[in-house]
C-alpha cells in the first residue's frame, strides 16, 4: 500500500477500485471550495485511468506536451470545457520500461 500526502484543506475521495487487490488504484483530492482537484492513479497491474478520459461531447484538448527524460516520459494534455466553465490538465508519467 502506498500513502499519499495531500494539502490541508483537501478531502480524499476513493477512485477506481483495484482489479488485483482490495482498495483502490486511484484517488481524488478536492479542496473545500470544490474548485481545485487533483487525482492520483497508480494501478497495481497496469491499466488506464478510465475516470480521467476526456468526453469529446463536453471538452476539447487545448494543448499537448511531451517531455522525455532518462527515466521515462511525461505527457500533459490540457482540456477546456466547451461551455467555458473549466479547464483541466491530465499528466501521465510512464517509466522508461513502460510501466
Amino acid at each position: 500500500m502506498v500513502a499519499i500526502s495531500y494539502p490541508d484543506g483537501f478531502t480524499a475521495i476513493a477512485g477506481v477500485p483495484s482489479t488485483t487487490t482490495d482498495g483502490h488504484d486511484g484517488a481524488r483530492f478536492r479542496d473545500l471550495s470544490g474548485s481545485v482537484e487533483f487525482y492520483v492513479y497508480s494501478p497495481q497491474a497496469g491499466g488506464i485511468a478510465a475516470d480521467t478520459v476526456s468526453d469529446p461531447a463536453k471538452e476539447t484538448p487545448a494543448a499537448v506536451a511531451d517531455r522525455k527524460g532518462a527515466t521515462g516520459t511525461v505527457r500533459r494534455i490540457t482540456y477546456v470545457a466547451k461551455d467555458g466553465s473549466y479547464q483541466r490538465s491530465v499528466e501521465e508519467t510512464r517509466s522508461a520500461d513502460g510501466l
